[in-house]
């Protein structure tokens, strides 16, 4: 968290359609990017910076390639992590597609060599992993440094874990968390259809970031028609019951059935899925927005 006077500005710099944006669907970061910008940061998004000068008062210009100047004194650059994997070049395998150096299952490369952390690309339920989290680097840490020093050597199994503070909301996330996969969100119910000032059950997706702000609620993240990932927004006592669904593998034919499968207060609640229909059914809201929507 940043303690700020009352003076001080914020400008954030998203390349992607929204903060968060390669983790959360489109309704939920477009809320996060809405509510910190009525926060009062100024959240630039669908663009980067090209170039960042310095001026002779010792602040500097930030250059956006959408032709925005942002003048600051001080710049905070992420930029992401791509993995290091020049050293073994010519010498062992790399993942063509995440670019991690390959390993098996065991994060064994070859004999006597090891691989942990970001830069390794190992076998897991059936195909390649390269996890990017300060979790899965202490983990595959711990586990690299077993099997060094034990006879038996154990397959390694992790389960992706990150959590964070997003304008006033806390979230946690594990699991594969990927927006591009089936996402069902199920929220504490808002507001109903008829509280649309246009009369039109459309914008529903719109009243319920506009007037219930997403309290708390569960995104799932599906594959196969599995959950394979889970976000919890605002819920902090419900980790073990999301790491347990995730482990259980279990197909879900319809969708609606996940609106139970975690439990939290109070008891009516929506659900949000990848479709683009609304409808009503037996007193709760069904709230289906599609992936690509962007709220104005």
């Amino acid at each position: 968290s940043l303690k700020c006077g009352r003076n001080t500005k914020i400008s954030h710099v998203v390349s992607g359609s929204g903060v968060m944006h390669k983790y959360f669907p489109t309704y939920l970061t477009s809320y996060i990017t809405q509510k910190m910008n009525k926060n009062g940061i100024d959240v630039h998004v669908g663009t980067k910076p090209t170039q960042i000068t310095q001026n002779p008062s010792n602040n500097y210009t930030v250059h956006l390639d959408d032709g925005t100047q942002i003048n600051t004194d001080y710049v905070v650059v992420a930029i992401g992590s791509k993995p290091n994997n020049n050293i073994l070049e010519g010498i062992t395998e790399i993942d063509p597609n995440n670019g991690g150096i390959v390993t098996n299952s065991e994060l064994l490369v070859f004999t006597d060599l090891w691989a942990c952390g970001d830069v390794a690309s190992y076998w897991s339920s059936g195909k390649r992993d390269r996890i990017q989290h300060y979790s899965n680097a202490y983990d595959s840490g711990v586990h690299v440094a077993q099997n060094m020093i034990s006879p038996e050597k154990k397959q390694f199994k992790s389960t992706t874990l990150f959590w964070g503070k997003l304008a006033g909301d806390e979230y946690t996330a594990v699991g594969k968390i990927n927006p591009k996969l089936d996402t069902v969100g199920v929220w504490q119910k808002g507001p109903s259809p008829s509280s649309d000032p246009h009369g039109s059950t459309q914008n529903i997706d719109n009243i319920y970031e506009r007037e219930k702000d997403y309290r708390s609620g569960i995104v799932y993240y599906l594959e196969d028609k599995k959950v394979v990932g889970v976000v919890l927004w605002n819920l902090f006592d419900k980790l073990d019951h999301a790491s347990s669904l995730i482990q259980r593998t279990r197909v879900f034919d319809n969708y609606s059935d996940l609106q139970r499968c975690i439990p939290f207060e109070p008891e009516e609640q929506n659900i949000t899925t990848n479709n683009n229909t609304t409808s009503e059914q037996e007193g709760q809201t069904k709230e289906k927005s599609d992936k690509n929507k962007t709220t104005p």
